[in-house]
């Protein structure tokens, strides 16, 4: 899977590597179309749809825009969700769960669980504390 950082340092270093300029559409016939670079003579795509070319001139903003929209979202998100605190039960065992077999996670994806009460099936998620009952340790 591809993390959300992943995808922005991608996309920077893609626009790094494009022509510099800003992008325009240049009409050939009325169902052809171009995308030049302004005030210089570099064709970018030629005789393509008039949509694609306008999309394709519009990419390099709009992957920029894009760019910084999700770190500010990712801002937001970390300024308004408190960070994750272990939890810390001394003397609990800490177990792998299995459920038919398979390996079971927590929908926060964590594998390790732990159960305060030996003698309820009840157990703990050791990233996020969410409860899982019935499973045997």
């Amino acid at each position: 899977m591809t993390t959300t950082e992943d995808i922005i340092d991608r996309a920077k270093t893609l626009l790094a590597g494009i022509t510099p300029g800003e992008w325009e559409v240049e009409m050939i016939h009325n169902t052809n179309a171009s995308v030049v670079i302004i005030n210089k003579s570099i064709w970018i795509a030629r005789q393509t749809w008039p949509k694609d070319a306008a999309f394709i001139a519009a990419a390099p903003e709009l992957v920029r825009g894009l760019c910084e929209e999700v770190k500010r979202l990712r801002g937001e998100r970390n300024r308004a969700k408190p960070p994750i605190q272990q939890k810390s039960v001394p003397d609990v065992p800490n177990a792998w769960l299995t459920v038919g077999g398979q390996s079971f996670s927590c929908k926060c994806g964590c594998k390790l669980f732990n159960q305060p009460d030996r003698n309820v099936k009840i157990y703990f998620c050791n990233s996020c504390g969410a409860e899982h009952e019935g499973f045997p340790l």
